[in-house]
């Protein structure tokens, strides 16, 4: 175990400097880095707990065990970081730091009574000399569940507006939907209840070690968490959209745009769309299309999503298959893959194209081949 948690607190560093290292480093940069080694502390309070030759002293060790109350709101501000912009909020920090603060407040002054402390912690666990403690103080595991179980659902559900957002401003979902953070969250939201679980039902039983298994689970949890987090956050471009609500009647309530403008726009938008071919670019934003066309982003979304009924990206999707299915008909492509077809009408990657086609003409690419 003491093998796993040094390989974490390592591991932890070394990714933290790499992104130090990157170049056009943003927000969501530091906030991770802040994750990681937030994530090599908290690995350390564990080492100290399983390695008897490492003892930090009792007021270190009130303070790690409180770092469960850290973990919900330093993913938060990560997936915050990544979907919005802005400058940090510090009072965001404070307010959901607040429980942590309390938490290490309450027991420092508890376990530093002269003479007679209240309150110590090994085995990873808070142990009490008796009951006189503020009722906050008694119930702590119920804060720990909620903010563990709590942060993490609130991300996955922030993760699920941002890829309805998306698709009103990108025409591609590459690196920008996040699937790796949400399936990460996941993962630890199923780790959670089983180290959850185990304290919950060894904690008043003899057998005096179950307890700590659940320490060990999360041990080799943070340890994974830390190498997926640091190896995807390196790798992760930032994003950039605009503030508007997902809900398109509260976000064109004020936008100023009439019937009659809307409709030249879409003429306009099409006309565009079927001479030039601007979808041929993978990467093809609604701010590139609308500084073609003269317009502003908010008033093009609005005519594509109002009068066309489609979000930008199965727009801009809906003439990148047709662009395919006319290339899949030409003898003078019999010798390109369905890929190298779709990556000339603008697809960025095998997956989107096979899903996007299959979505649109309910065949897949090679079920329409095989039909011409």
């Amino acid at each position: 175990m003491t093998t796993i948690l040094i390989l974490g607190i390592v591991q932890a560093i070394f990714l933290s400097l790499l992104i130090f290292d990157k170049k056009d480093k943003g927000k969501p940069d530091y906030v991770l880095v802040a994750l990681l080694l937030y994530s090599a502390v908290h690995l350390l309070f564990f080492l100290a707990n399983f390695n008897d030759d490492f003892n930090p002293g009792h007021n270190w060790m009130i303070i790690g065990s409180g770092f469960p109350l850290l973990s919900g709101p330093m993913l938060y501000w990560y997936v915050i970081s990544l979907i919005r912009q802005g400058k940090p909020d510090f009072l965001s920090y404070l307010i959901h730091g607040a429980p942590y603060i309390f938490y290490c407040a309450t027991f420092l002054y508890y376990g530093n009574l002269s003479g007679d402390p209240l309150v110590a912690v090994y085995d990873g666990f808070m142990h009490y000399a008796c009951c006189e403690l503020p009722w906050p103080a008694n119930y702590y595991s119920v804060f720990f569940a909620l903010s563990g179980g709590g942060y993490p659902t609130v991300c996955i559900i922030l993760l699920a507006i941002h890829n309805r957002k998306i698709k009103n401003e990108f025409s591609y979902e590459e690196q920008i939907s996040l699937l790796w953070l949400r399936n990460l969250i996941l993962f630890t939201i199923f780790t959670f209840l089983i180290t959850f679980l185990t304290i919950y039902f060894t904690l008043d039983s003899y057998i005096e070690m179950k307890p700590k298994y659940a320490f060990y689970v999360a041990s080799c949890v943070i340890t994974v968490y830390i190498f997926f987090m640091g190896y995807f956050g390196l790798r992760q471009p930032h994003i950039f959209t605009d503030k508007f609500t997902t809900q398109p009647g509260q976000r064109y309530q004020k936008s100023g745009l009439d019937a009659d403008t809307a409709a030249d726009l879409i003429q306009r938008l099409n006309t565009l769309m079927e001479k030039e071919k601007p979808y041929l670019n993978s990467k093809l934003t609604l701010s590139e299309l609308a500084e073609q066309l003269g317009s502003s982003k908010n008033h093009l979304s609005q005519a594509i999503n109002e009068i066309i009924g489609k979000n930008f990206f199965d727009y801009v999707n809906a003439y990148r298959v047709e662009e395919v299915k006319v290339r899949m008909k030409k003898p003078g492509h019999d010798h390109m893959t369905l890929l190298g077809v779709a990556l000339d009408s603008g697809f960025s990657s095998k997956s989107s194209f096979n899903n996007i086609f299959k979505k649109i003409t309910g065949q897949t690419p090679s079920e329409f081949k095989k039909s011409i």
